[in-house]
């Protein structure tokens, strides 16, 4: 396994790249990205550390989308003839990865509906439901509390509004006592209060705790929970992988910066 670290704003691959190794992320947040002829962006999905984002890179050569780097970025990557080799040697392996592939299109189909059909208070509050209960799914949040360095437009280029709406939106959920977010960390009071405000029912997740006793399995983008090796002397909060599993990287020789953009706030 190759391991690749990023900044923040850097990105892993870019639309039509043809990455010769897959990827997963062991620590951090990326994004997937699109991106207009003018210059405007729309964020496809976050993915947290477990995640495989662009598996599909193993059967399409050409990447219809772009990775980059959130927060401080490490990603583990794996050549495809290797992985090949592993799915071939492996079926339970190959359920998996076939698995999260699945949850990945769930995930697509609740982030249309909710930036198609709710409003953005609406929005914010599933994206923090979300992201919440998959980082819990991983050990990166405990008590309705995760570290959250997502900025105001990076959550607006999620969202499809603009950062001075999230700003407002912001404002009404922490005037309403529902949730603190600065100095990198979001917390939810009322978790009851934001889920019924986002509609948020985590079935589209697919969440199985029961893998983690599985010898083969791997975390997908629903928080699918891998099997865990004992690990005394590194006490990292992240999953490990009982097999040399993909992980991101690419055809490229390192991180690319992203085009000069105005510098986000944090939220």
């Amino acid at each position: 396994m190759q391991v690749s670290a990023y900044e923040p704003h850097q990105d892993v691959v870019v639309e039509n790249d043809r990455p010769a190794r897959c990827f997963t992320v062991l620590d951090g947040i990326a994004a997937a990205y699109k991106t207009t002829n003018e210059g405007g962006r729309q964020v496809t999905a976050f993915y947290v550390p477990g995640d495989v984002p662009g598996f599909q890179c193993l059967q399409l050569e050409v990447l219809d989308f772009s990775i980059a780097a959130v927060t401080t970025l490490r990603i583990g990557s794996v050549g495809h003839d290797a992985v090949r080799g592993m799915l071939a040697a492996h079926p339970r392996l190959a359920d998996a990865f076939w698995r999260t592939t699945l949850i990945e299109g769930s995930l697509a189909r609740e982030w249309l509906l909710n930036n198609g059909r709710r409003e953005a208070y609406g929005r914010l509050a599933h994206l923090f439901c979300e992201l919440l209960t998959r980082l819990e799914a991983v050990d990166l949040a405990h008590g309705r509390a995760c570290d959250f360095r997502l900025t105001q437009s990076e959550l607006a280029d999620a969202l499809g509004v603009t950062a001075v709406h999230v700003n407002r939106v912001l404002k009404e959920l922490r005037d309403q006592g529902l949730i603190t977010l600065g100095g990198g960390r979001l917390v939810i009071h009322d978790w009851d209060a934001l889920a019924e405000a986002a509609d948020f029912d985590p079935a589209y997740l697919h969440l199985r705790r029961d893998d983690a006793r599985t010898d083969a399995a791997v975390i997908g983008p629903g928080g699918h929970r891998g099997a865990r090796e004992p690990s005394p002397s590194k006490p990292a909060p992240g999953p490990t992988w009982p097999l040399p599993v993909p992980v991101a990287a690419t055809s490229g020789t390192g991180p690319r910066t992203q085009p000069d953009r105005p510098r986000p706030r944090p939220a």
